[in-house]
């Protein structure tokens, strides 16, 4: 059992550094556009209401933490912004292997 205690706290101290892989010295790293839209503009909600990316529309937009989201409808808006939280994108959008190796790539 003592040799699994360092690779169990080699695991920890990993998974609290990726927890806090988007923020550097306070400031968040985002994956946006030139707009500041994330994620393409895709709707965060459809992702899991609808098991499906789809394209949000403009009109339907909330910015949160630095980042304007498209959504396909006022409802899937305001499920987000009931419950942010629950359907942002880890790492910033960013693809979360490139961040477990300290570096930020696009999802693809």
């Amino acid at each position: 059992m003592k040799k699994y205690r360092n690779l169990v706290l080699v695991i920890m101290l990993l998974a609290v550094n990726l927890a806090n892989a988007q923020i550097f010295n306070g400031k968040a790293f985002l994956n946006l556009n030139e707009q500041g839209v994330i994620l393409d503009g895709y709707d965060a909600v459809a992702f899991f209401a609808d098991n499906k990316p789809v394209k949000g529309d403009p009109q339907f937009q909330f910015n949160y933490e630095g980042a304007i989201y498209y959504f396909v409808s006022a409802a899937h808006a305001d499920l987000f912004k009931a419950n942010p939280e629950k359907y942002k994108p880890q790492f910033g959008g960013y693809c979360a292997y490139a961040v477990s190796l300290e570096g930020l790539r696009p999802l693809m």
